[in-house]
């Protein structure tokens, strides 16, 4: 079965979610709301270079699997911060200071 992911900007999985009636649009602008993305997110983030020794990585690839041990960008940034409103904000701002070396996902 293949990993589903999260976006790193949001909660829950891409296309998953509610959206937005059409009635509730115009009552919206009533409010002055516009209805519009305000902000995108960004399409990527910058992160520190991982910091893993080789050898560890090596010894974590012995123990759950090389494939299981992932140090890419997009997996370190997954799990870079929560899922709190101000972690999210801080995510949208396309920087984070830290982030994790590498990931291990055994089957």
């Amino acid at each position: 079965m293949a990993r589903r992911e999260q976006v790193f900007w949001g909660w829950g999985e891409p296309g998953a979610g509610p959206a937005l009636p059409e009635h509730a649009l115009p009552w919206l602008r009533e409010l002055g709301v516009s209805g519009d993305v305000v902000l995108p997110p960004p399409a990527s983030l910058r992160l520190p270079p991982p910091a893993l020794p080789e050898a560890a990585r090596a010894r974590l690839g012995d123990i759950a699997g090389p494939e299981n041990v992932r140090d890419d960008d997009a997996a370190r940034t997954l799990r870079a911060a929560g899922k709190s409103y101000l972690d999210l904000l801080a995510m949208r701002s396309g920087t984070v200071d830290e982030a994790p070396d590498a990931v291990v996902a055994p089957a």
